[in-house]
């Protein structure tokens, strides 16, 4: 949640949020979205892993005429369980606007990538995407796409949203 006017940000995650929500929002529903259901842990990285719901309120008329991507909503995001800071995030629907929240459950597995096993959490997400994600640094493989993108380009790992 942004700071109250003229107060420092909590942590430089907050201020990177902040540029990503339209100012013409109401203050009131700036900076959220919720954590819900699909929760991981992995202690040899001592990592929280939970995926967040849309922009709440979802009323599309209060997200605002900019077309920004309002992290960190509909992401999924790993957690230091030590000191409570991020250690990454893979935002899977940019400015969510159809209800694509990331709060699906989340599997940890060491499976075969490439030749290398990796250890990865995955997520079938609303959105389409069945995300497969390094745990240590969030790096992606994606496996399956519908219609509401045309596609993840490899050169940002982003959803190219169909709008």
């Amino acid at each position: 949640m942004p700071p109250a006017v003229g107060k420092p940000y909590e942590n430089p995650e907050l201020a990177q949020a902040d540029k990503t929500w339209d100012p013409s929002r109401k203050p009131e529903f700036n900076g959220g979205g919720t954590a819900w259901d699909g929760f991981a842990y992995d202690p040899a990285l001592n990592l929280v892993y939970f995926g967040t719901a849309n922009a709440a309120p979802y009323d599309l008329r209060q997200l605002g005429p900019a077309k920004l991507d309002g992290l960190y909503t509909a992401s999924i995001l790993a957690l230091d369980a030590g000191s409570g800071r991020m250690a990454w995030y893979y935002q899977t629907t940019p400015r969510d606007s159809w209800d694509f929240d990331s709060v699906q459950k989340m599997i940890l597995a060491d499976i075969p990538i490439d030749g290398a096993t990796r250890s990865v959490i995955m997520q079938a997400a609303k959105n389409g995407f069945f995300y497969v994600l390094d745990r240590k640094t969030a790096s992606c493989s994606p496996r399956k796409t519908l219609p509401t993108s045309t596609g993840l380009p490899t050169s940002t790992w982003r959803p190219a949203a169909r709008w």
